[in-house]
């Protein structure tokens, strides 16, 4: 694309003085320009943590400015005595209701009468208009489908009965703040991993499933976020029971599909990792997981990586903070009001007994030296913005990272000495 004044009337005319033609080369590095400067990585250490643990979720509340988690595998002997994918120990399945909160930054924990049975990998989300947390499934000597919803307000649980629901399953689940749902998407239910599509009604309380007319294959152990910006839901990798995944689909509701976008780079296949929607920059942030799915000869990863949907773009964020732990099973939400990541537990085999977390870690996204600044996929910013299929511009505000292309830019500068101006002519290649 060319966008330049006419320069013809000025070569013809006796105003024309000098003439300077300046040819600049300009390549840039290809990222969101988030680098080690624009992340801050911190151990909070709160009082009282809950034990060691993995397998969980962490939902978040900036009703009650509380973070929220039931449940995950603890070892229960300092000394172990069992095998889990061949590494000794011994463990159980919490049913401990943790709060954390934010402004003392203390735990608080909870066991009631009426409550779940204790399990791992149970499904979490948080609506926070109705201050609840929604709880579905998990494992526990076997798959769970069972529904509970948890009142901040009041501090109790209650089983939710739904005429239909998804079977029993280990899965991820993600609230979609512009429906007012929370999200699900496939799972392992024991036997197999369907690849199915359902819906949680938290104002009818109850379950609904979706027939979308394109779905992905089946997994567990992935990735699952609702980009508010773009209204879609996005997945991401997996394990299908074979190997890793490193697809990103997203979920259209208006068309009921989904699409495998087929970025042009990703991140390697990253299971138990978590991933959860930045308002601050309008994109998703990707932490962790692991390479196998509890196998011997697991890697574990601390990268963080970001997406963007406009652009269809993964990019990893490059840190150089050593301290940052390699963590898969972890829970991972956003602190809204604080503008930060949490991130709580989690394990990795590598480490010396007992192999699993029990820090709360949090990521602040910070401007670099230049501020926020966005120039585009084709040069700066224009006057058209292109817009999505939601009708929202895909530019971003002065709250947003900037992003460089790798671009080359062709510049004539002419020197009118009568109008003192600058006349610019440039291409970007």
């Amino acid at each position: 694309m060319c966008n330049y004044l006419d320069l013809s009337r000025l070569f013809n005319t006796r105003r024309l003085l000098l003439s300077l033609v300046l040819i600049a080369c300009i390549s840039i590095s290809t990222s969101f320009g988030l680098e080690s400067e624009n992340i801050n990585w911190n151990v909070l250490h709160p009082e009282q943590s809950p034990p060691p643990v993995d397998s969980l979720s962490l939902v978040y509340s900036p009703t009650d400015e509380v973070a929220f988690t039931f449940g995950g595998v603890i070892d229960i002997d300092q000394v172990p005595s069992e095998y889990e994918y061949g590494i000794p120990r011994t463990i159980s399945d919490s049913n401990i209701t943790w709060i954390y909160q934010i402004a003392t930054n203390q735990w608080i924990s909870r066991v009631d009468e009426n409550q779940p049975k204790g399990r791992r990998y149970a499904a979490m989300s948080s609506n926070f208009n109705r201050n609840e947390i929604l709880m579905f499934g998990g494992w526990s000597a076997g798959v769970i489908g069972d529904t509970w919803i948890y009142n901040l307000a009041n501090g109790e649980w209650m089983e939710i009965i739904s005429e239909i629901a998804p079977d029993p399953r280990y899965t991820e689940v993600v609230f979609d703040t512009r429906r007012q749902v929370s999200f699900l998407f496939s799972g392992w239910t024991g036997e197999d991993r369907p690849g199915d599509s359902w819906y949680f009604d938290h104002e009818q309380q109850n379950w609904v499933q979706l027939q979308p007319i394109n779905s992905p294959p089946g997994r567990n152990v992935h990735a699952l976020a609702y980009d508010e910006k773009y209204d879609k839901i996005i997945l991401y990798g997996g394990y299908d029971g074979v190997e890793g995944l490193t697809d990103t689909w997203t979920y259209d509701w208006s068309k009921n599909t989904w699409t495998n976008q087929e970025p042009k780079s990703h991140p390697t296949s990253h299971n138990g990792a978590k991933m959860v929607y930045v308002a601050s920059i309008g994109k998703v942030v990707l932490f962790g997981g692991r390479t196998h799915h509890n196998k011997i000869g697991t890697v574990w990863y601390n990268e963080i990586w970001i997406y963007d949907y406009s652009l269809n773009l993964w990019e990893e964020v490059e840190i150089s903070d050593t301290t940052i732990p390699s963590l898969s099973d972890f829970g991972m939400t956003y602190d809204r009001l604080n503008n930060r990541i949490l991130i709580f537990g989690g394990r990795n085999d590598a480490l010396e007994w007992p192999y699993r977390d029990n820090e709360l870690y949090s990521i602040t996204f910070t401007p670099n030296k230049n501020g926020y600044t966005y120039i585009g996929s084709k040069g700066p910013i224009s006057d058209s913005k292109p817009s999505d299929q939601s009708g929202q511009s895909s530019s971003f505000s002065a709250t947003n990272f900037p992003f460089r292309l790798s671009t080359m830019i062709i510049t004539i500068v002419v020197l009118n000495k009568t109008r003192k101006t600058l006349v610019i002519k440039s291409r970007t290649i």
